[in-house]
Order: structure tokens, then sequence, then C-alpha cells
């Protein structure tokens, strides 16, 4: 990892001259301390600008500045202490008098990113929950997590320990749904008999980090109807999928042993919610990620910044499909104006660690029918979810 740490950048600075005196390198983060000093001899006051500017010196525009015409008397400075700064980001100081001294100290280190390889293991797929495709093909989808966004799939491994001999041929693939073989360059691997066969990813997987959270598909494909190899009644095995994370990670105290995660939903805006027609219902599901298996759910909260207001009553629930209210021991918060409102979960479950994966899903109830908040045609929120991690 490159690291810098003590004197980052000094500089003597010019009368009325705006100077770069530390600039970020691409790539990195941060922390710092600024001390400006007023050592001008013969002078007295000198008038003080700081900008934190995203490029280069001359890019400088007014909200770049977080001290105007700051007045530093002989002999006096100015400290600036912890200061985060992100790649390319530059600190700028100008001076009405020549002789003020800068000096930034502190830690320049690589951005923090999870770029070690990680790995996703599905549960044990057997026949028996394989979904025929009524041809030659059938699937089986991940119930134990998600790729998450910003994953870069390299490619998978599949332990066969029981063969999936029902036909003469058992290719297997592993994708997701709509590209059954995104992650799959080798077409050929076997799963016919007891075995370890594997593949990188196409080249257009592994290139691109994925922009949504997506569950993984593995596909077995026969020489003639899949339902051959179903109805052999055997065939059981585990795929590991290997990728990078090119997201940030998560910044966690290192002396708690159960920091609070929390994970964000999209802009959930009317026009996406799905209408439970001829309920006072409509829902939403995150996107953007999903809760993992050994999570307990704290709560919620939900910032509207624009009202869900074409009924006069609109309640918010969080919970997952099948049980709308399951992070919600509150049930009255509103998002009919904007505000914010929140809950904490059930009793069962911030008890109890989820089991597999979790969609989190937002519902929305009206007095009436959900329709007549759809036809307002406003309505916009974010919703966090607090959870920990037992795992």
């Amino acid at each position: 990892m490159d690291t810098k740490r003590g004197r980052l950048g000094v500089a003597e600075l010019a009368a009325a001259t705006l100077t770069s005196v530390y600039a970020v390198t691409d790539g990195n983060d941060a922390l710092v301390n600024v001390f400006i000093s007023n050592l001008a001899g013969a002078y007295e006051d000198s008038e003080i600008d700081v900008a934190i500017v995203d490029g280069a010196v001359g890019d400088v525009a007014d909200e770049d500045y977080i001290i105007r015409g700051f007045s530093l008397k002989l002999g006096e400075y100015i400290p600036l202490l912890g200061l985060n700064l992100s790649a390319n980001e530059c600190i700028c100081v100008q001076s009405t008098r020549a002789g003020i001294t800068v000096r930034v100290s502190g830690v320049e280190e690589e951005t923090a990113l999870t770029f070690g390889i990680k790995k996703l293991t599905s549960q044990s797929l057997e026949i028996a929950n394989f979904t025929d495709n009524a041809n030659t093909t059938g699937y089986i989808d991940f119930t134990t997590g998600q790729l998450p966004i910003g994953a870069i799939v390299l490619g998978w491994k599949a332990t066969t320990t029981v063969g999936f001999a029902g036909d003469t041929t058992a290719v297997v693939q592993v994708g997701v749904s709509g590209d059954v073989d995104a992650f799959s360059a080798n077409v050929a691997g076997s799963c016919l008999a007891v075995g370890v066969v594997g593949s990188a990813s196409l080249a257009a997987a592994s290139a691109t980090p994925i922009a949504v959270a997506k569950t993984p598909r593995v596909t077995v494909t026969g020489a003639s109807d899949f339902g051959l190899i179903v109805t052999n009644a055997t065939g059981t095995m585990v795929v590991d999928i290997y990728y990078m994370n090119t997201a940030p990670a998560v910044v966690e105290d290192a002396a708690n042993n159960y920091p609070v995660k929390a994970l964000v939903s999209q802009s959930l805006e009317i026009a996406n919610f799905t209408d439970n027609a001829g309920t006072a219902t409509g829902y939403i599901d995150f996107t953007t990620g999903v809760l993992p298996a050994g999570a307990i759910v704290l709560g919620w909260k939900a910032v509207t910044s624009v009202g869900f207001g074409g009924d006069t009553t609109a309640i918010v629930m969080v919970g997952i499909s099948g049980d709308t209210d399951a992070y919600s021991a509150l049930t009255t918060g509103s998002c009919l104006v904007a505000g914010t409102v929140g809950s904490a979960a059930l009793a069962a479950t911030a008890a109890t660690p989820i089991a597999a994966f979790s969609t989190p899903r937002v519902t929305i109830t009206g007095t009436a029918d959900f329709t007549s908040i759809v036809t307002a045609a406003a309505g916009t929120m974010v919703v966090t979810v607090f959870y920990i991690l037992t795992d």
C-alpha cells in the first residue's frame, strides 16, 4: 500500500497569489492538518483565504473556500485539523501579504477499497430444487447472497459430489437471470460425474463492475430434455463465485465487535412502486443490495423529500416480501408530507439473525385504493435499514 505520513506539503506564500500547498495523489485519500503562520516580520495583519479544490488551482470556485478574508495577526497561526481529502483534491492558500508560511501534515494512503478476492458460495444445489425449463436446460438461483454493487466477477468453481447423470451430457454454466453464461467463458464444464470444474468470466463481465446487486444463477444443460436429469433424481453440487469488490469499504470502529451497518435504498419514487391493485397498498424493493445472512435488523429511517400526498394517509413500513412489516415495530410512520420517520424492528426480527439474504421491501398504505397515491404522480423518499452482523 502506498502510504505517506508526516509532512505532506509546505509553502511560503507570495502576496496575493493563490498557491497549491498540497494535492492528494491520484488513487489515494488523505487525513490532514493545516497550520498557517504569520511570520512576516515587518508586516502585521494579513488576510487569509483557504480553498479545497477538486483539480487544478485555476478551477477554484466560490464554494471551494473554507476560509475567506480571515485576519491573521503577526505571530499567530490558524490550525485546520482533521480535514478529509479524496484523490486529486488540493489545499490552496492565499495571503494579502508575503511571508505567510503553510504546513500540511497527516497521512495519505491508497483509497480504502476492498480489492481482495472475495468468494460467494451457494447453498447445496440439488437436482430436486432445480427449475425445469421444459427444454434441455434447468436452473437454480443462489439463496445464500448476491453479488454486491461494484463486484467484478473473475470466475467460478463447481464441486459436484453426486453426478447429474440422468442424461449423456450435463454442462454447467454460471450467470444471472437473462444472461445465464455471463460468468462462463468455458461452456463445456460438466457436472455429469463427481468432480470439480470451473471457468473464468466472459470478458464483458470481468471488465465491468456490477451496477445493481445480482443473484447468481446456475444452469445445467442436458443432451436432449432436462427432464431426463430430473427423473434420475440425483445430482448435488456447490458453486463458488470469485470476485473483486470495487466499492468503498465500510469504515468501522475497531473497538466494536458488532458495528452498525447501513443499507441505503435507491431513490424510491412513486412511479416505480408496484400497485397492489384493489388494495390500499403499494410496494417497492431495494435494488441497491440485500441484507446478508447473519444480519440482525435494528430498524430503519425513511427520509421523504416529496410527500406521497395523493391520499389522506400514507403509512410507510419496511420488511420483506411476505412479511412487509418485519422491521417495523411502529406502524404509523407517515410519508404523506416531506420529513423523516423511522422505526425499530419487531422484537422477533431484532432477536433472530437472518438465515438467508433478504431484499428489503418498502410498503405504503393509503386509506382507500393505492391508485389515488399513484395518480398524484408525486412522492420520493430514501430508506436506510440499520443492522449488525453476527457472523
